[in-house]
């Protein structure tokens, strides 16, 4: 919980950066384009998103950067905090990729947060071998 204090300070920002955009009205139309770059990839990513499950306490996220470039890199989150990245790739065989990657900041970010000591992680599956695996305990495990 916020105290009083803190919260007067998040205020008084939100109303700095409220009128920082008032007086400057070029970023409408900068995510006016972002929109428009993720619009023409929305299916791509409706493909890419099939390929997993959200399991519980986890979730995904797509950077606006990523959306509109198209870059099928999905940031895995635990309690807010990133934790890792799903990477969907197909191959030159044409076959789904996904690769699991914790690289040195999130580990970190991992023992800090967490205490969880799991070291960096870059793995990749095809879809068959995914298709396998019962949770993502089981994923764990084959890594």
């Amino acid at each position: 919980m916020l105290k009083k204090h803190q919260l007067k300070d998040y205020q008084d920002w939100a109303k700095i950066v409220e009128a920082e955009l008032d007086a400057n009205t070029a970023w409408i139309d900068q995510y006016n384009n972002y929109a428009k770059d993720m619009l023409k990839n929305e299916e791509k990513f409706r493909e890419a998103r099939k390929l997993f499950k959200q399991w519980a306490n986890l979730r995904y996220y797509l950077t606006i950067g990523n959306a509109k470039d198209g870059v099928k890199t999905f940031d895995i989150r635990y309690l807010g905090q990133s934790v890792g990245n799903l990477k969907i790739k197909k191959n030159k065989d044409k076959q789904w990729i996904v690769s699991l990657i914790v690289d040195e900041t999130k580990t970190k970010n991992n023992f800090d947060c967490f205490d969880y000591p799991l070291g960096e992680i870059k793995m990749q599956y095809g879809m068959r071998k995914m298709a396998k695996l019962k949770s993502f305990g089981s994923f764990l495990k084959v890594m």
